[in-house]
């Protein structure tokens, strides 16, 4: 099946996250863009467990030549559990090591994307922080990771500024 084609670098690499993870990681349930899913619900948030809710964080630009520009954005992951066992001391080791999942998982995740480059789109990703995110409105756990990377958006240049060599392929070249 062939990729679909867009124009922004945030679908693009959206589409290429996404397959990417589900390769990767398929312990993740739900990959979506972050829409405010684990915030604004009346039961249950509408997605499964684990899930990993992506977006482009922010970006700064710095102009080039002839239309293009150099983009250094943060791309951010959050990671969400819905607990689901006790770590405390009074528990066997193995019910501890289900509700300690979490942080392999997390892991998991930045081992997959720790020096990834969407298949050639962007520079290797490179983690610059991570967080847990405070919950006091319920009991679901969330890990955001960010990651920092670069690219070019050439997608203003001009036709006239793109170069166009013709080469002969049938050339004889002689080296004495």
């Amino acid at each position: 099946m062939a990729e679909q084609e867009f124009l922004s670098f945030e679908a693009t690499f959206f589409e290429r996250l996404v397959a990417y993870l589900k390769e990767q990681v398929p312990e993740l349930q739900y990959l979506n863009w972050d829409l405010g899913q684990l915030e604004n619900y009346e039961i249950s948030p509408p997605v499964a467990w684990p899930c990993a809710l992506i977006d482009i964080d922010d970006t700064n630009f710095t102009d080039q030549l002839q239309l293009v520009q150099e983009a250094n954005t943060v791309v951010m992951i959050r990671i969400g559990f819905n607990p689901f066992s006790n770590t405390s001391n009074l528990q066997p080791a193995a019910v501890r090591a289900k509700g300690n999942y979490y942080w392999e998982l997390e892991q998991k995740v930045y081992k997959a994307l720790q020096g990834w480059d969407a298949d050639g789109l962007c520079s290797p990703l490179t983690r610059i922080r991570k967080v847990k995110e405070r919950r006091e409105e319920d009991s679901f756990r969330v890990r955001v990771l960010l990651f920092a990377t670069r690219y070019d958006d050439d997608s203003a240049m001009k036709e006239s500024y793109k170069l166009q060599v013709p080469m002969e392929l049938d050339a004889e070249i002689d080296i004495d």
